[in-house]
């Protein structure tokens, strides 16, 4: 048995932060053409032009060609789904995991013991059209950390694919993905499709060990055509890896929004960036030095990897800089040796007296950043420091603050060349 939901699909309305934004229809669809404010515009070079085509930018097709010319990094598009979402008749609103909403009522799947010979409960998706790569992210965000998996993380699952299903349940699958002993809230997944897979099911195969009794919610499932990227790997693919600031900043939860993918979008319609958020609260340089290769082999089509980390580290008005440049450094040269970008956020400006020391371990970032000629991060305390009401307890910043470091990352992306560009 299966239950048929029926998607309403509506355009919400993106509050600017600080990017200015033109809406027009267009052939009956909605397309968008914005440019920051106060950006001078770039003269067009034909040499510097074909000189970044041999480097890779992606030549933008239709339906996604909304602004001329080509598009650093190569574009994520959504890609579309029909209207109807199927599921199996012991779960609940299935509907939810397309709705766009973080942090909210998502799809109930139950609690599905491990070795179970139940069939496991399972939703279903149809692409509008075949694609060769996709990428596919799901998230239980009734978990706040990223290694948090008790409300309502699933502990064993599978994506599989169909060519001839008519409503998720018939037809023959294939296996793509299956995950066993899954730790986390949130992970995505890089598929190769075979010809004519057009049905993505999404099954639950066990919770996880400690999940609690409401049993598997998830609160969404993205999808992304990963056929403009290379490998899987460079694309327009984003993970947040920090402490308390990054997992609340990032959680795309409404009183956060816009988040940062709303501020890309606003800024460059052409882009959809994969976001994963990373964030564990109490986290220090040492942590993310010990679990960012893990990180990386879950989610290998993850090709910006931005840190934002140090609030920890400078407790206490620390003074020793050194432990916190070199741990730092060795998570940079991990990042880098998987073929990945490193971006480095300066560490915010605290108000609680606490963080004193805070510029000197900023300018251990600035230093790295140089050193390794990565994309320079955002200056969030310059900002902070700016604007102190942004933080509710002098460390934490408020809903506008989480707003603000969202969009100031954003501003980071939509800045970004491609790897050797030659400067203006």
């Amino acid at each position: 048995m299966f239950k048929k939901f029926f998607i309403a699909l509506s355009l919400g309305t993106l509050a600017a932060l600080g990017l200015w934004l033109s809406t027009v229809v267009m052939d009956g669809g909605f397309s968008a053409h914005a440019r920051p404010l106060n950006v001078k515009k770039k003269m067009p070079n034909p040499a510097a032009e074909s000189q970044a085509t041999q480097r890779g930018l992606a030549e933008v097709p239709s339906p996604l060609h909304l602004l001329p010319g080509k598009i650093w990094p190569p574009p994520t598009p959504r890609v579309a789904l029909s209207s109807e979402i199927f599921s199996d008749a012991s779960t609940q609103n299935a509907a939810a995991l397309l709705d766009g909403k973080f942090r909210d009522f998502g799809w109930q799947a139950g609690k599905p013991a491990a070795n179970s010979k139940a069939r496991p409960p399972w939703a279903a998706v149809k692409f509008a059209k075949s694609h060769s790569h996709i990428l596919v992210q799901w998230t239980a965000s009734g978990n706040s950390d990223y290694n948090q998996t008790t409300y309502g993380a699933p502990g064993h699952y599978a994506v599989l694919f169909s060519k001839n299903s008519t409503n998720g349940e018939d037809g023959d699958w294939r296996t793509a993905v299956e995950v066993q002993n899954n730790r986390v809230r949130t992970r995505s997944h890089w598929v190769e499709l075979q010809p004519g897979e057009v049905f993505l099911r999404f099954e639950i195969r066990a919770a996880a060990k400690d999940c609690y009794p409401y049993g598997v919610q998830i609160d969404e499932l993205s999808i992304f055509d990963m056929s403009m990227c290379k490998e899987g790997a460079v694309c327009d693919t984003w993970a947040f890896v920090g402490d308390s600031i990054t997992a609340m900043a990032f959680d795309n939860s409404a009183q956060h929004l816009p988040s940062f993918a709303d501020g890309v979008r606003t800024g460059d319609s052409r882009r959809s960036p994969v976001v994963l958020n990373g964030g564990i609260g109490g986290e220090n340089i040492g942590h993310i030095e010990q679990r960012i290769s893990e990180m990386m082999e879950d989610n290998p089509a993850i090709y910006y990897w931005a840190i934002g980390i140090g609030s920890n580290d400078s407790a206490g008005n620390n003074t020793n800089v050194q432990p916190f440049a070199q741990t730092l450094e060795s998570v940079v040269k991990k990042v880098i040796s998987k073929g990945r970008m490193p971006i480095l956020a300066k560490i915010p400006y605290a108000s609680d007296g606490q963080h004193e020391t805070i510029p000197a371990f900023n300018r251990a970032i600035e230093e790295l950043t140089q050193k390794y000629q990565l994309p320079a991060g955002p200056d969030l305390y310059t900002h902070f420091k700016n604007h102190p009401e942004q933080l509710a307890d002098g460390l934490h910043p408020t809903d506008e603050g989480v707003k603000a470091l969202q969009a100031l990352w954003a501003q980071v992306a939509l800045t970004l060349e491609p790897p050797g560009a030659p400067s203006p």
